[in-house]
């Protein structure tokens, strides 16, 4: 369990970093400034986090339950997760343009969701995170 809690946390910092390395608030340039990225990255995590919680934890507990948690689902969960962000964001005003970001953010977001909670779930017993596939 404590590696799924580590896992939210960690998975929710990269769509944080990667929002505050590329804001338009930088004037679409990638921002270099340490103090900058490290403040734009607190006020992000806290968005992302909330992500995570509504759209990424309910999911990766629907497809617990059934025991398909694989990295493929991590990808494709992170996909949809990513999705519903760019729904969220720009309602009702929806612009497909807005896929851009958050979907690849939500995959790579997922893919790390799924490295730590498999490293753990090794660890605890009666928890397979992936029978096909050795740490």
């Amino acid at each position: 369990m404590s590696s799924t809690i580590i896992a939210v946390f960690v998975s929710a910092l990269v769509p944080a970093l990667l929002g505050a390395l590329g804001t338009p608030i930088m004037g679409g340039y990638i921002n270099t400034s340490p103090q900058s990225l490290l403040g734009l990255t607190v006020v992000f995590y806290f968005f992302s986090l909330l992500a995570v919680l509504l759209f990424g934890a309910p999911l990766f507990l629907l497809f617990r339950s059934v025991n398909l948690v694989r990295w493929w689902s991590a990808v494709i969960l992170g996909a949809v997760a990513g999705g519903l962000v760019a729904l969220c964001l720009r309602l009702p005003d929806f612009n497909i343009r807005d896929f851009r970001l958050t979907v690849p953010e939500g995959m790579v977001s997922g893919v790390v969701f799924w490295l730590i909670w498999r490293t753990g779930a090794y660890v605890q017993p009666g928890v397979q995170a992936d029978v096909h596939e050795k740490p």
